[in-house]
Order: C-alpha cells, then sequence, then structure tokens
C-alpha cells in the first residue's frame, strides 16, 4: 500500500504541513487494514477514530475518501468505499449497560466458536482493543499471580484477569502469540469477525468490540473503580474520552 500512497500523493498540490498530515492518516489506515482494503476493515478503522473530535475525525476521513477514490479509479480496488462518521448520538451518548451480558458466565455457556467466546471474555474483563490483543504473546501472561501484560515496552500496562480467563487464555496459543496463524498474529479483521460469530449465536448482535470496551467501563463503574483508573488500564492518557461514562457510576 505504500506504493499506492505515493501515487496518490503526486497527483495532489500540498503545502508541506498539508502532505505531513496526509502521509499520517494513509499509513494509520495502511496499518489499520494490513494491506487489504474491505468493509470489516473500513468500519473497524472508522470506530477507532471516535475518541477524537468531530473536526478531526472529518479531516481524517476527507483524505482517507479521497485516496479510496484515487485506488477506485486507478484500478486497485473493485469498488468505491466510502467512510462517513457514525450517527452524532451514538459518539455523544453511550448505551446503557447490558445486564444480560455481564451477567452471562461465558465459559460456561455452549458454543461451537470458542475463539470468538475467549475474545469477548478478554474484552469484558480488561477493555483491550483489537490491535492490542492481536499483538499479545504468551509470555505476556503471569499465570499464577493472574496478571496480563499489554503494550510495547516503556508503555506496558499490567492488568489483573480472572482465573478461568488466564487459563483459558494459557491453554490458547500454541506458539508465541495467543492467537495466531502458522506463527504470524491474526487481524483485526479476524477479531472482529470471531466476535461477530459468537455475539449472534447467543443472540446479542446489538454489540460489537467497541460496545463490550463500554460494558468493561461499565462494570468497572460498578465496582467501584473510580474513571482515572479506568483510564489508565485502558491505557488512555486523559478522561477526556470516557468522562461521558460518568453517569453510570
Amino acid at each position: 500500500m505504500r506504493v499506492w500512497i505515493e501515487s496518490f500523493l503526486e497527483t495532489k498540490k500540498l503545502s508541506n504541513n498539508s502532505k505531513a498530515a496526509y502521509i499520517s492518516d494513509l499509513q494509520q489506515l495502511a496499518r489499520s487494514l494490513g494491506g487489504t482494503v474491505d468493509d470489516i476493515g473500513l468500519k473497524l478503522y472508522r470506530d477507532s477514530l471516535t475518541s477524537l473530535s468531530v473536526t478531526a475525525q472529518r479531516r481524517k476521513l476527507s483524505a482517507i475518501n479521497q485516496f479510496l477514490f484515487f485506488l477506485y479509479q486507478e484500478g486497485h480496488i473493485d469498488r468505491y468505499y466510502r467512510l462517513d462518521l457514525p450517527p452524532l448520538k451514538s459518539q455523544e451518548e453511550p448505551s446503557a449497560p447490558d445486564q444480560e451480558l455481564l451477567a452471562k458466565d461465558l465459559f460456561q455457556t455452549t458454543t461451537q466458536y470458542s475463539q470468538g467466546q475467549l475474545l469477548v471474555a478478554l474484552i469484558l474483563e480488561t477493555g483491550l482493543l483489537p490491535t492490542e490483543i492481536i499483538q499479545l504473546k504468551k509470555s505476556d501472561l503471569e499465570p499464577v499471580l493472574g496478571l496480563l501484560q499489554v503494550g510495547q515496552s516503556g508503555k506496558r500496562r499490567v492488568l489483573e484477569v480472572s482465573q478461568p480467563l488466564i487459563q483459558a487464555l494459557v491453554q490458547e496459543g500454541q506458539g508465541g502469540y495467543l492467537f495466531e496463524h502458522q506463527g504470524k498474529p491474526y487481524t483485526r479483521q479476524w477479531v472482529f469477525l470471531q466476535i461477530k460469530a459468537f455475539l449472534e449465536e447467543q443472540g446479542l448482535m446489538q454489540h460489537s468490540p467497541q460496545s463490550l470496551r463500554e460494558q468493561y467501563i461499565f462494570k468497572e463503574l460498578k465496582a467501584g473503580v473510580d474513571l482515572l483508573t479506568i483510564a489508565d488500564n485502558l491505557g488512555l492518557r486523559s478522561l477526556h474520552s470516557i468522562e461521558k461514562y460518568r453517569k453510570w457510576k
């Protein structure tokens, strides 16, 4: 995709600052998509922007849509994909806690989608993003202490997880990564599809990785955890993006 980005930028007359912004946005998109342009990958990318201001989201999506149109015109993709902002209400008003979901003992639930089940449990217990999940390694687990380390060197977070979950994680991966195929970590799209299959099977189609992350926040607030600690556990730099959940405390 790097070559496509370079070709696209050659068609634009941009100031140095604007060019730098385009490059940053398009490289972020490329990393998110993993080289494949499809509906699921683009939706996941769009959802990753929801913590930004509406103005910042619009700027990024403008650059992305121009790039997607360029790819379509040049024959690199078979149709034109266009990204729009999510409905404003979904950005401002969090949904109410789903008591049915939070009350479920996921490890006692019969399913044919065991990996989707494990991914849902992992997000509900830790609030991790799909991009963080696919980077998890066996060496990140501390089974005896019930701890999971997340993030890169210098920015690592240590999260407590239940024994049923940590034992399931220990049994999951056969190689270096917890979720991998032929020695390589799965993509975010794989995470999304596994979660979607499990939730549909359980009659919880209204949920997604993003809403599961919200349920984690609700669960922590109900347990008496303060917002600052929740933000730290989520790897957030400030409370700005989760202040809206305070009313559910």
